[in-house]
């Protein structure tokens, strides 16, 4: 997905979490992945969607997304905040 979105191949990605979602008369399963990103920035490219950007989980309720996808954001958010005090 993020090759596809982005043009960019994830290298060491760790999946965090997968969570169930019901859209549109959908049923369907989210695995939620994560991996620093130190490339540069400038050689992502949009290949779907509207915009996108470099956001702080604080900013979310400010930009036009899904509360589905805002949830999983928010959770990734406090996964990260949380392995990196126990990681202290």
């Amino acid at each position: 997905e993020a090759l596809e979105e982005l043009n960019y191949e994830p290298q060491n990605p760790e999946m965090v979490f997968e969570r169930g979602f019901f859209l549109d008369g959908i049923q369907g399963c989210m695995h939620v992945f994560i991996e620093p990103y130190y490339g540069d920035k400038s050689k992502l490219r949009l290949g779907e969607g509207q915009d996108w950007g470099w956001f702080r989980s604080s900013e979310l309720r400010d930009l036009k997304m899904l509360n589905h996808d805002r949830q999983v954001v928010e959770d990734v958010a406090q996964y990260l905040s949380s392995n990196s005090t126990q990681k202290e």
